[in-house]
């Protein structure tokens, strides 16, 4: 059984501040972000396309591939991007349970940090959206902030393509202050990339990484709701949840 919550007040009063998923609109600025990365096979010519269309983003890491490609991480960095965490396993709360997740999402933190030769800022994005209350209270008490996303590029889906990635991408949807999920490793995203850029780009927005939104210290992000994540069955008696 899948919970279903109204969890949008819920998580207001009990993690205030804790969940990001859109960034100010005054700014000007979407926030491009990718999941699941580095890839040695669709990374380098997503950093190119990057490079050529002066655009930075936000890259959500997972451990044990920043391990495998360490180089891909610096390049990142080197090329104006920012660097966050997308937990070493890319497990669910279900698939690591209790203090197993936070000690995966601890783990993955301790990667980049040792790639990058500095504290980096503890913002995590859950792999698969997925988080439970438990989940939640950890990531607070370890000083993580939770970034999920506003408009979902839909690259992920099993039946998707360069076009729809385009599609749902269009100026007409995307707003000033929108974070935007896209995935490393698909090669429609980077067919459809120059283009969602172009067209973005002419209706005078612009791209910048979650770096310039705060500097993770204070509190000038719009937590707005909950978004697009859900929780996962809390399993505890008097828990509100529907099938």
């Amino acid at each position: 059984m899948r919970a279903r919550l109204l969890i949008g007040p819920l998580v207001q009063r009990a993690f205030p501040g804790l969940i990001v998923h859109r960034g100010e609109a005054a700014a000007g600025h979407v926030y491009l972000t990718f999941d699941d990365g580095p890839d040695p096979e669709r990374t380098p010519e997503l950093l190119e396309i990057l490079r050529r269309q002066r655009a930075q983003t936000t890259f959500f890491l997972i451990g044990q591939r920043c391990e495998r490609s360490p180089e891909l991480v610096r390049q990142m960095l080197a090329d104006g991007h920012m660097v966050a965490n997308h937990g070493y396993t890319h497990s669910s709360p279900r698939e690591a349970p209790g203090r197993r997740y936070i000690e995966d999402v601890l783990r993955c933190q301790n990667v980049l940090e040792q790639i990058v030769g500095t504290v980096t800022p503890r913002l995590f994005r859950p792999p698969f959206g997925a988080l439970g209350l438990r989940a939640l209270s950890g990531l607070r008490r370890e000083g993580f902030r939770v970034v999920l996303w506003s408009l979902d590029s839909h690259d992920s889906k099993r039946r998707t393509s360069a076009a729809i990635v385009a599609q749902r991408l269009a100026p007409a949807r995307v707003r000033a202050g929108d974070i935007v999920l896209l995935h490393e490793d698909y090669a429609w995203t980077a067919e459809a990339l120059p283009g969602v850029i172009e067209a973005l780009r002419a209706t005078g927005l612009g791209f910048a990484t979650l770096a310039s939104m705060q500097d993770w210290t204070g509190n000038r992000v719009n937590v707005g709701r909950w978004g697009r994540a859900r929780l996962e069955p809390l399993g505890e008696r008097g828990k509100r949840c529907a099938e």
